[in-house]
């Protein structure tokens, strides 16, 4: 993991480490706190004397929004080391949700770079964020076992952000809703 975690800027050696923002955020996480604010303050009140150089909630929160791709590649290795039994090996569930950032889209700047204007059918109105999509191993009556995720801009249609990660997958009954009904998709999965 420490090819994934190199810092490569001029402040390659903080007194606040990567790895103690990581720390902290999955700690309260696994604490019930998730918000980077809730976290923030949990360990400010309870853990303070193992973080002596934590910064002001300013600089955290700036930290943690930079290192976000790191946590993709934690999320990836915990998904490889978690073991489901029982899994249908033959079933996988497509579905995705919209990561509302705004309901304004016409006047968000939040995330600009990653997010944009998209349309929630489900609650009939736009929005300016994300979406997450989800290919996952069936399980019965629990939530899927995540094979595959993506997080994409709100306009990106849903079988265009799935059809990488779908093709991935061989010998499968796939089921989604009918947002990913195509024949002629479903033509090539044949």
């Amino acid at each position: 993991m420490s090819l994934h975690f190199q810092r490569q800027s001029n402040n390659n050696c903080p007194e606040f480490t990567d790895q103690e923002a990581i720390t902290i955020y999955l700690c309260g996480i696994f604490e019930g706190h998730y918000s980077h604010r809730s976290t923030y303050n949990y360990m400010v009140n309870h853990w303070s004397s193992w973080f002596p150089k934590l910064p002001s909630y300013q600089a955290y929160n700036a930290r943690i929004n930079a290192i976000y791709w790191h946590f993709e590649v934690i999320i990836s290795h915990l998904m490889n080391q978690m073991n489901f039994n029982d899994c249908y090996d033959n079933v996988s569930l497509v579905d995705s949700l919209p990561i509302m950032l705004s309901k304004h889209p016409y006047t968000a700047k939040v995330a600009s770079q990653i997010a944009d204007k998209g349309y929630c059918d489900a609650k009939k109105q736009f929005y300016h964020g994300v979406k997450f999509h989800l290919v996952g191993k069936d399980r019965f009556e629990k939530i899927p076992k995540p094979n595959f995720f993506d997080f994409t801009p709100a306009s990106v249609n849903d079988l265009t952000a799935i059809k990488p990660m779908i093709c991935q997958l061989k010998n499968q009954i796939v089921v989604g809703d009918k947002a990913y009904s195509s024949e002629k998709f479903n033509q090539q999965l044949s």
